[in-house]
C-alpha cells in the first residue's frame, strides 16, 4: 500500500490512507501567528498560476496553526473550483518544484511520500539525473543524494544497473526533458517513469547530458 508524508523544514505531515484513517494530505506544524509569510520568489513567478500561487498560500496559512493537522480533503474543501481544479493546482506545484516529493520505504516495507514546500525551487534543483535498468526496463529519474537513491532501490528484484548518473544544474528541467523525448516508449500508458529503451536511447541520453552540462 502506498503511503505519503508531507514535509516541511523539521516537521512531518502525515498524507496517507494508511496512517490517518483514509484521509489524505495532513499537514503539522506548530508556529504560531494570525498571518502567514509567503515567498515573493512564488508570488512574482509569471510561470506560476494564480490558482497554484493561491493553493501555495493556502497550505501556508494552515501549517502555521499551532497544533493544527491540516489535511489535504481539508484543503479541497476550501476552495470553490472544484476536485479537477485542485488537482491540477497541486499538480503545477509539484511540476514546477515548490511542493518536492520524496518517495521513501518504512520498516514495514511500506512505501511512502515525502514532501517538502520550497521558497525557490531553483536554488535546490542541482542534482543527478539517471537512468537505471532493472529487469530489462529502464528509469529515467532525479535525485539530490547520490548515495540515497543507490541504496533505495535494494527491493528491486535485480541488483540495478545504473547507465547514467550524472549531476547538472536543473534536473528537475533535465529529468522532464528526457521524459518528453522517450514519452512513446513510456510504460503503463505513460503513468510511470519506466521505459522501454535501447543502447542507442543511453546513447543518445549521455550526448544530451553532456551538451545540457557544456
Amino acid at each position: 500500500m502506498d503511503c505519503a508524508v508531507f514535509r516541511r523544514g523539521a516537521f512531518i505531515h502525515i498524507e496517507s490512507e494508511y496512517y490517518m484513517n483514509n484521509k489524505n494530505g495532513a499537514f503539522l506544524n506548530t508556529k504560531k501567528g494570525n498571518f502567514s509569510i509567503v515567498s515573493n520568489y512564488l508570488l512574482r513567478d509569471k510561470d506560476i498560476s494564480l490558482k497554484a500561487k493561491g493553493l501555495y498560500c493556502l497550505i501556508q496559512s494552515y501549517i502555521t496553526l499551532d497544533g493544527f493537522i491540516l489535511y489535504k480533503s481539508f484543503l479541497k474543501s476550501k476552495c470553490n473550483e472544484g476536485t479537477k481544479a485542485f488537482e491540477s493546482a497541486w499538480s503545477e506545484l509539484k511540476q514546477s518544484g515548490y511542493l518536492i516529493q520524496h518517495k521513501n520505504r518504512d520498516g514495514n516495507k511500506c512505501f511512502y511520500y515525502t514532501y517538502e514546500l520550497i521558497e525557490n525551487p531553483k536554488c535546490l534543483r542541482q542534482g543527478f539525473v539517471y537512468v537505471m535498468e532493472n529487469m530489462g526496463v529502464y528509469k529515467i529519474g532525479r535525485c539530490n543524494e547520490r548515495a540515497k537513491r543507490i541504496g533505495e532501490y535494494t527491493h528491486l528484484p535485480d541488483e540495478p544497473l545504473y547507465h547514467v548518473f550524472e549531476y547538472v544544474y536543473d534536473n528537475v528541467i533535465v529529468e522532464k526533458e528526457l521524459h518528453n523525448m522517450f514519452k512513446n516508449k513510456r510504460r503503463r500508458n505513460g503513468d510511470c517513469e519506466w521505459f522501454n529503451l535501447t543502447n542507442d536511447d543511453i546513447e543518445i541520453i549521455k550526448n544530451y547530458i553532456i551538451e545540457k552540462k557544456s
